[in-house]
């Protein structure tokens, strides 16, 4: 997606102990002290206030590399984790070069797992992902678009307050993240901004803007900077691993000898040519969402579509600059359609153009 980075600016940083939850972390299941070195320094940034119900929102380029993660998520703090356990997560594993996983976790430590391919290297570029929790749903949302729901029982024992967190880390379960190799450090996640929406279910939009961090500068009456570990993380969180730059949050993971942020100025640029979200056909026409705004000529190009079996005799670019409808007179709403399409380009100078690409075409929804 298009962003100007420059409007960004350098400011300074801080650090802050966070003693309560070190307290809760060695009293209440064993973790290790901070005298118990781990061999390797990670980061986590956490609101001090929780929250009960909203969405949380940022903007975010996760780390590379096998072994680490990078991570978006919501978790309650409590003295007695297992039996209260509360988390909804978007975690980036750095071995995979198109993959996030969203997971909420219950009382019980009880997981509910997803791993979604992405069409996309979420390490190379900021895109923005989203987290909606209600008393009936939580979904996941990457560009604007939902791509993954869960319902059921398991939502409603999300009952405690969370703190909207991210960090980056290593595992030592490696069947999961992948074996690690100290040679790829230091290796960095890097964050433009979060937002944080109320749950107003009375509202049309049925959540309320609350605030905005530009996340230029450490605020200290909104966010911690973490010190702790678990048994499982190979890493201790440091607060000097926390750095912010060029207008950026940026999570350091490093050795102990090389804490804080040792890499140039922070790249955000656009790399990434849009992708088809969904298409829905209805009479004598369909309609295409794309994963961004997209330009308005190669758009309303007609050669750029083909719908096998049909004609397309029009293309329109619509108001949000990602909807394209297409003409498609007599179009068969009970076939199986898959739409071709290719040479679009997104608003990013340079352009990033799409290549030949497919889609399967939805039926229209039913009418209630």
């Amino acid at each position: 997606m298009f962003y100007n980075a420059e409007s960004k600016r350098n400011r300074s940083r801080g650090c802050s102990p966070h003693w309560l939850l070190m307290a809760f972390l060695l009293c209440s299941i064993g973790l290790s002290s901070r005298g118990e070195s781990k061999p390797y320094k990670g980061a986590e940034y956490r609101t001090i206030q929780s929250f009960h119900f909203g969405r949380f929102e940022v903007r975010w380029k996760s780390a590379p590399g096998s072994g680490l993660l990078s991570s978006f998520f919501t978790f309650h703090d409590s003295f007695n984790p297992i039996a209260e356990w509360n988390e909804i997560d978007f975690e980036n594993l750095g071995r995979y070069s198109n993959q996030t996983q969203y997971n909420v976790i219950t009382p019980g430590q009880v997981q509910h797992v997803r791993a979604d391919t992405l069409p996309f290297n979420p390490h190379q570029a900021f895109h923005e992902y989203a987290i909606e929790w209600t008393p009936d749903y939580v979904a996941w949302f990457v560009d604007g678009y939902e791509t993954h729901r869960q319902t059921g029982p398991h939502i409603q024992q999300l009952i405690h307050g969370q703190k909207n967190m991210m960090n980056i880390w290593i595992s030592d379960n490696t069947s999961w993240v992948g074996p690690f190799n100290p040679a790829i450090l230091p290796v960095y996640a890097y964050y433009d901004w979060v937002k944080y929406y109320s749950y107003t279910p009375e509202t049309s939009s049925h959540f309320t803007l609350q605030w905005v961090d530009s996340l230029e500068a450490w605020d200290a009456s909104r966010w911690q900077k973490a010190s702790h570990t678990w048994n499982g993380n190979l890493v201790d969180f440091t607060p000097e691993n926390v750095v912010f730059r060029d207008g950026y949050l940026i999570l350091c993971l490093t050795l102990p000898g090389a804490l804080g942020y040792n890499g140039g100025p922070v790249i955000d640029q656009d790399v990434d040519p849009p992708y088809m979200v969904w298409a829905r056909s209805y009479p004598d026409k369909l309609f295409l969402f794309f994963s961004e705004p997209v330009d308005s000529v190669s758009a309303q190009n007609l050669n750029n579509y083909i719908l096998p079996g049909f004609s397309v005799t029009g293309a329109k670019l619509l108001n949000d600059g990602r909807t394209v409808r297409l003409t498609v007179p007599g179009i068969d709403l009970n076939l199986t359609l898959n739409l071709l399409a290719k040479d679009i380009a997104d608003l990013a100078s340079p352009p990033n153009v799409m290549s030949l690409s497919s889609i399967k075409v939805i039926p229209p929804l039913p009418v209630p």
